[in-house]
């Protein structure tokens, strides 16, 4: 059986130009993000980080326990 984040992920033909890493956050909202953030853990709870770059909600989805196996970075045959 097919991961359930990857079914659900958004596509990369949607992303903006400057988006180089996509991911789900813990509370099933994906993100397009310009340089590849770092996973934040406190406890059993956290979250995709990134300093002073810009980052933009790809859609709202459905919470998922896979999200921490859901960061990507953009493939090389769809670079802007």
């Amino acid at each position: 059986m097919q991961n359930p984040v990857i079914l659900s992920k958004p596509s990369w033909g949607n992303a903006p130009e400057w988006a180089t890493a996509l991911a789900m956050a813990e509370d099933g909202s994906w993100w397009w993000f310009e340089k590849t953030p770092t996973l934040l853990e406190v406890f059993d709870t956290g979250s995709w980080h990134i300093d002073h770059y810009d980052c933009k909600m790809a859609f709202a989805g459905n919470p998922c326990h896979h999200w921490k196996d859901s960061l990507e970075s953009r493939p090389e045959q769809i670079k802007p």
